[in-house]
Parts: C-alpha cells; sequence; structure tokens
C-alpha cells in the first residue's frame, strides 16, 4: 500500500523543479527541413529489394520542454527513385515511395554550451507503395503493392545550435510493415 504513493509523492515533489526548469527555455520552439539518402528494403512474399539511393525530405516542428527532453513531430516523404534507377534505363525494375508523419520524444545530452547529442524515438503513421513494372520487366512480373498503419521511429543525431540557428547530422531509422528504411542526412533548423 506505501508503494502505491511513492509515484505521486515523487511527481508533486519534483514539480517545483520541472517548473523551474521549463522557465528557463530560451527559444523553445524549433522549425526545421532535413535532406536526406535513404536505404529501404522490401520484404514481401517471396520477394526482397534493397533500394539504397533514394531521396528523403521532411519537415518538422519541436519543442524544448526542458534542457535534457523535447517533443518532436515531422512529416517524411521518400522516393526511391535515385542515380542508380536513372541510370539503370529500364534495368533496375522496382522502387517504394513512402510518406510518414512521426511523433517522437527526444532526449539530448550537452557537449559544450551549443553542442549536443541526441536520440529520438517514437511511432509513425505511414503510407507506402512499391511499384514492380519497368521496361524490362516481363507482363506477368509487374505489380503495385501499398499498405499504411503505424511503425516506429528511432534517431540519433548530432546538433550544433547558434543563437536562433540549428545544423544537425542525424540518421533515422523506420519500420513500415514490409518495409523497413534507414535515412542519413542533414538538417537546419530555426528556434524562436
Amino acid at each position: 500500500m506505501k508503494y502505491k504513493l511513492l509515484l505521486p509523492i515523487a511527481l508533486t515533489l519534483s514539480m517545483p523543479t520541472l517548473a523551474e526548469e521549463l522557465q528557463t527555455i530560451e527559444n523553445p520552439h524549433t522549425v526545421f527541413y532535413g535532406a536526406a539518402f535513404s536505404d529501404i528494403s522490401f520484404a514481401a512474399k517471396n520477394e526482397k529489394k534493397d533500394f539504397d539511393d533514394g531521396a528523403v525530405s521532411e519537415f518538422g516542428y519541436r519543442y524544448q520542454v526542458t534542457k535534457h527532453f523535447a517533443f518532436d513531430t515531422r512529416y517524411i516523404k521518400s522516393s526511391s527513385i535515385g542515380f542508380k534507377q536513372i541510370l539503370s534505363l529500364g534495368a533496375l525494375d522496382g522502387t517504394v515511395d513512402y510518406s510518414a508523419l512521426v511523433a517522437s520524444v527526444q532526449g539530448r545530452l550537452a557537449l559544450t554550451n551549443n553542442s549536443f547529442v541526441y536520440a529520438n524515438a517514437g511511432a509513425s503513421a505511414y503510407d507506402w507503395q512499391y511499384q514492380k513494372e519497368g521496361s524490362w520487366t516481363k507482363k506477368e512480373d509487374q505489380r503495385k503493392l501499398k499498405d499504411s498503419g503505424a511503425g516506429t521511429f528511432l534517431a540519433l543525431g548530432a546538433k550544433y545550435q547558434w543563437s536562433q540557428v540549428e545544423l544537425s547530422v542525424e540518421n533515422k531509422w523506420l519500420t513500415m510493415g514490409d518495409v523497413k528504411a534507414s535515412n542519413f542526412g542533414v538538417a537546419i533548423g530555426y528556434r524562436f
């Protein structure tokens, strides 16, 4: 019985500390844009494909709650049509395109006053489409598959902040049913 009261008491006693820390956050809002190279793997119905030169772009918003924690939401849009696909002149016959709306929690650790390493963990609502068609693909082998649902999101990164601008380098992992993506890229953000 006495252990049931431990969590509410701990939360009540920590409120003044959290409130004080919330008041010291300067420019807690950040909007950001990022671009990345993507490595996408697709595995379904006895078929496995790996697309390792796709392009990804993302728009996001982050709210810094404390010095160490933030809430983050982002929209990620990808296309697996890359240099290999273009240079193959139709010999590579499969593509995966996806979009994901992500909500995550970010924990960060300061290395200096302006530089940080961080990790994100969260969930995504995704939508992807796989197309297998091309001039070298037999008519009976051509197909289109679609899926949407809920997936997971993880990210590791490092960032440097000036007074209102920040620059980050990040690796992201998305799990979306039969599709898994790893994106490595950069992002620029504006804090206000």
